[in-house]
């Protein structure tokens, strides 16, 4: 026993006396029942102003393996880092006191770390086979949200970095300790940041997770301070942007866009289409029926733009206002899921920020992406769930797929665009199940559901209502938006919308294609599943040279593959 490792467990403390007596005795008590490694608990209290520092001394003279170490500066990174530096422990862990992470699951946290030789285990609740409980939809999206920044900026590869559950070696923690300045919430992502640069081993592990309703985090102040934090990682691991220009050229791109339609949209929406979408919005907002029927086809073709606007709208002011701050919210999101597209198939950061460059600056991003129109909702949801559909093809998570499904789900409900993913899903499941029909139909079903719900929803209910259907809004657009040569057509489309960027895309799919074509054999899965997904993303976008609407409209984005050369 004397020569089993001992692990140090920490639990930062912040104002928790409705919980602290609780859990401690939980846990202690599933320690001595299932736990075989030795260990001491302490509990940090960083500069609490409630009666924790006296629950805390309680525990410690009822439990003799528990200590207190009360500090006076707050910050949970800090916690644990000058407990974890003041200890004892040949293994060094956390976990949050609300034991949010499944104690079950502890053991083999520490196992990972002491038998299976990694430098450091963490908890996974966005995993595979990971299970949240009780958690609310926002606090799963910004979740999801800020660990895909981490993932594109930091290159890090795992699914969560703000589980407030890890366990480390102490040999690992002495390494990265002295680089280790961040006291806040951040200081999860820091310490990945860390061992990705000392090329230390990390495993991740799928958990149950079951939410605590209360958080300590600002949805916005803390928000803003972690994503900083993450550009601010990212430069002590890579350094400066190894290709600055484009990624100057491309905030700029950005910063300048969405402000400009700030500085100089027009004080009130008089003409074009942003008419009908204003009157379709008032008569959503007031429940007016008069004139709500000849609306009908903006409520079943952006009735998700038009509830979140006028949702917004009691923040903003004015429909103007949330329909502004809506459009560059998208905008941004395009181009950001935009980058990490290209970026997961060159495997290049030059090329996707290129890419995104040239996204961010396109004809329709600018005019119809940040003008009074819904356009921009259906591309980012659009682009997103190709996005999901590449990460399925080049990890085989069957999650990622119906992350996918859900983009497509909701951006339909935002406009018509989003629907192309549909068509990304099916043809690449076609592909990937063409021998086998059964595992077709296996895994095809829950992404048709996914996709199929909210739109059968919304359009039931406009139908019961005004008695209107989607063939009517096409019959109508048939007859509106068209030329008298669709030849016409093509040009409107191929030249205004893609200008230069139709031949880098032209000629950079020709490079990728040759480069794959002649380095693998084709189509011999699971290698070439990156140029399958290509092949099915370009076919995807074929429908927009048949849809009158869209091609009039300018209202495609075409994907950009530009092609690195190197000297």
């Amino acid at each position: 026993m004397k020569n089993d490792p001992l692990v140090h467990i920490v639990i930062p403390l912040y104002n928790e006396e409705r919980v602290l007596a609780r859990s401690v005795e939980t846990l202690v008590q599933h320690l001595k029942d299932k736990f075989s490694y030795r260990y001491i608990i302490t509990l940090a209290n960083n500069a609490s102003t409630d009666r924790s520092a006296i629950i805390a001394a309680e525990l410690s003279k009822k439990y003799p393996e528990v200590r207190v170490l009360n500090l006076k500066k707050k910050g949970k990174g800090h916690a644990v880092k000058t407990a974890w530096s003041q200890g004892e422990g040949n293994i060094l862990t956390f976990m949050d006191i609300d034991l949010a992470s499944d104690l079950s699951f502890f053991p083999s946290l520490i196992d990972g770390v002491a038998r299976k030789g990694y430098d450091m285990t963490v908890g996974n609740r966005l995993g595979k086979d990971s299970i949240i409980t009780k958690r609310r939809f926002y606090r799963e999206l910004m979740s999801r949200f800020y660990n895909f920044l981490v993932r594109l900026f930091l290159k890090s590869g795992l699914d969560d970095h703000q589980c407030g559950f890890k366990a480390m070696t102490v040999e690992a923690f002495k390494e990265i300790e002295p680089e280790w300045y961040e006291d806040g919430f951040s200081f999860d992502t820091e310490v990945i940041a860390l061992f990705i640069k000392h090329k230390l081993s990390i495993l991740p592990m799928d958990i149950i997770w079951n939410d605590s309703r209360e958080s300590k985090i600002s949805v916005f102040s803390d928000s803003f301070k972690m994503f900083k934090n993450i550009l601010l990682f990212r430069k002590r691991i890579y350094g400066p942007f190894r290709n600055l220009i484009f990624f100057v050229c491309l905030v700029c791109t950005v910063i300048i866009a969405a402000v400009s339609v700030s500085i100089f949209r027009p004080e009130t929406i008089s003409q074009g289409d942003a008419v009908s979408y204003l009157r379709s919005m008032v008569a959503l907002d007031t429940g007016t029926a008069a004139s709500a029927g000849s609306l009908a086809y903006r409520f079943i073709t952006t009735a998700g733009g038009l509830w979140t606007i006028i949702g917004l709208s009691k923040f903003f002011d004015s429909y103007e206002n949330a329909w502004t701050f809506l459009n560059v919210f998208f905008y941004i999101c395009t181009v950001i899921f935009g980058y990490e597209l290209v970026r997961r198939i060159h495997k290049s950061e030059r090329v996707a920020l290129l890419s995104a460059l040239f996204l961010a600056g396109n004809y329709a991003m600018v005019t119809f992406g940040l003008g009074y129109f819904m356009d921009v909702g259906g591309w980012m949801f659009y682009i997103l769930a190709a996005l999901g559909v590449l990460m399925y093809a080049q990890s085989g998570r069957q999650k990622n797929l119906l992350w996918a499904a859900v983009a497509v789900g909701i951006g339909g409900l935002f406009k018509e665009y989003a629907f192309l993913g549909a068509f990304l899903i099916g043809l690449y499941l076609i592909y990937e199940n063409c021998q086998k029909p059964t595992d077709f139909l296996r895994k095809i079903w829950r992404p048709v559901l996914i996709v199929a719900v909210p739109t059968a929803i919304l359009h039931g209910i406009i139908y019961l209502k005004y008695h209107f259907t989607y063939i009517d809004w096409l019959a109508y657009n048939q007859g509106h938006y068209v030329y008298t040569s669709r030849i016409v057509e093509y040009i409107k489309t191929l030249g205004s919308l893609l200008n230069l960027l139709g031949l880098l895309a032209l000629i950079g799919v020709f490079y990728f294609g040759k480069k794959w074509f002649n380095s693998r054999k084709i189509f011999d899965a699971p290698e070439n599943n990156t140029l399958v997904f290509v092949i099915c993303l370009l076919l995807s976008m074929l429908p927009v040279l048949f849809w009158p609407a869209i091609t009039q409209r300018h209202g495609d984005i075409r994907f950009a593959f530009v092609h690195e050369v190197r000297a």
